[in-house]
């Protein structure tokens, strides 16, 4: 499929945001500015390298409820999401959000450019192993500085999913085409110790067991308690946070890992 040369309008001020990570690979949901518009987007959020910003906008547009400000964002209802068969996600590597210079910026950028066939032959092969649809993650088109994956909507329709799967381009962006063609499993374990950025292999250490697990059909339905929940949990809830809800409901131990996979 052709790839699109794209117009993203960021409508957004990142620099309001109070962001856990703040420099790397950045995210936000975008759509086209009309419904027959392809190659024009804006974002419903701004470009984070903080992922939890995700899961408060997955919230307020899955249960079209209110959700209180969290670290400067607040999201109110779009109802972009509503029966809609695939979703739009955006990528951009960014600065850090104080206005510093990330010095491997234009190194990651160039690694992005260039591995993003592989990266998504490694997300293809990831929504297989998962099972989580019959459709697959498309890279939809690009633009000076984003990149637009056309996603399946089943990926936004829980945080630990979108966390997941933004978790994974974060750390597989660079990954090459020798590693892309292996086994998921094999993808994971080899490509854990060449992340870009290598404070975030313990993430990629987090999920290993996750996915080496094989039972991911029935977990899709799995969130928090809606009833339970206050805006904080809401916006650290990602993939991380999910997996130690599941080891306490198995009785397993609590394993010390994050529980925002910012």
């Amino acid at each position: 499929m052709e790839i699109l040369k794209l117009t993203i309008r960021n409508n957004f001020d990142r620099g309001i945001l109070g962001e856990g990570r703040n420099f790397g690979v950045g995210f936000a949901y975008v759509t086209p500015t009309r419904s027959n518009s392809k190659r024009i987007f804006k974002t419903m959020q701004a470009f984070s390298a903080c992922k939890d910003y995700l899961n408060d906008l997955i919230y307020v547009e899955r249960h079209n409820k209110p959700l209180a400000k969290v670290h400067g964002f607040k999201h109110t209802y779009t109802g972009f999401f509503k029966n809609k068969d695939f979703l739009y996600l955006g990528v951009k590597v960014v600065h850090y959000n104080c206005g510093a210079l990330w010095q491997q910026f234009t190194e990651a950028s160039n690694l992005f450019k260039s591995q993003k066939e592989h990266l998504l032959t490694s997300i293809n092969k990831l929504e297989d192993h998962l099972s989580v649809s019959d459709n697959r993650t498309i890279l939809y088109g690009i633009s000076d500085t984003e990149f637009v994956f056309k996603i399946p909507a089943i990926w936004g329709q829980r945080s630990w999913l979108t966390s997941l799967m933004t978790l994974w381009i974060r750390c597989f962006f660079n990954i090459t085409e020798e590693d892309a063609s292996l086994p998921i499993k094999k993808i994971l374990s080899t490509h854990k110790n060449k992340i870009f950025i290598p404070a975030d292999k313990y993430l990629v250490q987090t999920i290993e067991p996750f996915i080496n697990r094989d039972e991911y059909k029935s977990l899709l339905n799995t969130e928090y308690d809606i009833i339970h929940t206050v805006p904080s949990t809401i916006h650290s809830f990602g993939i991380s946070s999910f997996i130690n809800q599941l080891n306490l409901k198995k009785n397993e131990p609590k394993k010390k890992i994050a529980t925002s996979s910012c």
